[in-house]
């Protein structure tokens, strides 16, 4: 069986590259209006994007679970769902979903279900 290493090398839009050149991509990556969307995605960018007419449908989703809440793979879907964004920002979206559950998380003593009082709680915390 081949490892990951003897084929670290990615076909991507044509061209061949490799592990550190994909992460660098999307490191430095920009969209239409030249800002790195590595920095515009941030908890607090996440938080201004959960405008009040979303917040009955983060509520609506989060009641189709039982009263554990969500873990981490269902709470990213959920809010993948809701908020509004383009193709291109889905990675950078993924990975700002991932640290604010990491963040609530942690404020939670590292839960692995967070429910939706846990989420209002935080965002009228910030």
């Amino acid at each position: 069986m081949e490892t990951f290493e003897e084929h670290e090398d990615i076909i991507f839009k044509g061209s061949t590259l490799n592990s550190e050149q994909i992460i660098e991509k999307i490191i430095n990556y920009k969209d239409d209006s030249n800002c790195c969307l590595l920095s515009k995605f941030t908890i607090n960018y996440l938080v201004s994007a959960i405008e009040k007419d979303k917040i009955s449908l983060i509520e609506k989703s989060f009641r189709e679970f039982d009263k554990k809440g969500l873990d981490i793979i269902d709470f990213v879907r959920v809010f993948l769902n809701i908020i509004e964004h383009q193709d291109n920002e889905t990675l950078y979206l993924i990975m700002t979903l991932i640290d604010f559950f990491r963040v609530i998380s942690e404020n939670l003593n590292m839960v692995t279900f967070i429910k939706y009082t846990d989420v209002t709680d935080f965002i009228c915390d910030v």
